[in-house]
């Protein structure tokens, strides 16, 4: 089969009105030498839930840009991601949320294996703003090294993960 250079440039924007529940299922399978560019906005009004569930298997280079606003008292963000690289793949997942409204929940998972010479590097921002009273967040991130030549860049001891990882190349790294 011939391989093919491509790119995919996805953009979603979702504005979530009063009681609406929302699931949204992405699953990226593009070829390993094409890139994957997704940028991803919500608005969440009061009551409202949106669910991501976010697969990324493909492409040389995978971006997502994550925004979601949750103005609404009571509303909830749930992000789940899990992703595997292989070969020279490098993912770059930036993930920010506003809670604005009383009460609000975001959630956010972050799953995956790397090998060969595959990259991660995962920003996550949760902002508490004005008016953002008990609001409540999660954040867990989890990773597989599998060879000691996979590398991550993370705000949180990357460099300490990757001297552990290169001795026992199965460890695996929960943040919660």
């Amino acid at each position: 089969m011939e391989d093919i250079k491509a790119y995919h440039n996805g953009i979603i924007n979702v504005i979530a009105k009063p009681n609406s529940n929302l699931n949204i299922i992405l699953v990226n399978l593009i070829d390993i030498n094409s890139n994957n560019f997704l940028s991803i906005q919500n608005t969440l009004e009061e009551n409202a839930k949106v669910t991501y569930w976010i697969i990324d298997f493909g492409g040389k280079n995978s971006i997502t840009n994550y925004y979601s606003n949750l103005k609404g008292n009571f509303s909830e963000n749930n992000i789940n991601t899990i992703y595997l690289g292989k070969e020279e793949q490098q993912f770059d997942l930036n993930y920010i949320t506003h809670l604005q409204g009383e009460k609000t929940k975001v959630n956010i998972e972050v799953q995956g294996a790397l090998t060969d010479k595959a990259k991660k590097n995962f920003k996550g921002t949760i902002d508490f703003k004005k008016g953002s009273k008990k609001a409540i967040r999660k954040r867990r991130r989890s990773m597989h090294l599998t060879i000691k030549h996979s590398k991550i860049k993370s705000p949180t001891n990357a460099t300490m993960l990757r001297r552990r990882c290169t001795r026992k190349p199965q460890h695996k790294h929960t943040e919660k």
